[in-house]
C-alpha cells in the first residue's frame, strides 16, 4: 500500500506542476499578443460556436485574404494555450519541454518588436463537441 500511495503522490505533483506551467505559459503568451495586436493594429476574427468552427474560419480566412494579408491556423487550434500561437505561426511543444518554450518567447518577442506583415489574425474559440 505504500507504493500505491508514493505513485499517487507523485502523480499528483505532476499534474499540479503541469497545471502550474500552463498557466504561466498562457499568461506569457497572452502578454505577447497583447502587445503584437496593440504595436501592429491587427485585427482579429473570432470564430466561435460548437460546430463548423474550423470550417467556417477557412471560408472567412479566405473571403478577407481577397483584401488583407490574412493569418489563420490550418489545424484545430481552439484552446487558451494554442490560439495565442496562431498570431505568431508557431506550432504548439510539449507544455513540459522548458527550452522549447522559452525559444518560442524570444521567437515571438522579435515578432513583435519586427515588422508583422498580416493585416487580420482568423482564429477559431470554443468547444470540440457540444456540450463541452
Amino acid at each position: 500500500m505504500a507504493g500505491f500511495s508514493c505513485s499517487y503522490y507523485v502523480l499528483y505533483t505532476y499534474f499540479i506542476l503541469k497545471k502550474f506551467a500552463k498557466r504561466i505559459v498562457v499568461s506569457i503568451l497572452g502578454w505577447q499578443v497583447r502587445r503584437l495586436v496593440s504595436k501592429n493594429a491587427t485585427k482579429v476574427v473570432a470564430v466561435v460556436g460548437s460546430i463548423g468552427k474550423t470550417t467556417t474560419k477557412y471560408v472567412v480566412a479566405e473571403y478577407l485574404s481577397a483584401g488583407a494579408n490574412v493569418r489563420y491556423q490550418k489545424g484545430n487550434y481552439n484552446d487558451i494555450v494554442t490560439v495565442p500561437l496562431i498570431f505568431f505561426g508557431e506550432p504548439e511543444p510539449t507544455i513540459t519541454n522548458v527550452f522549447a518554450w522559452i525559444r518560442l518567447f524570444i521567437r515571438n518577442e522579435k515578432q513583435i518588436k519586427y515588422f508583422y506583415p498580416y493585416d487580420v489574425v482568423v482564429v477559431e474559440v470554443g468547444t470540440d463537441y457540444p456540450g463541452n
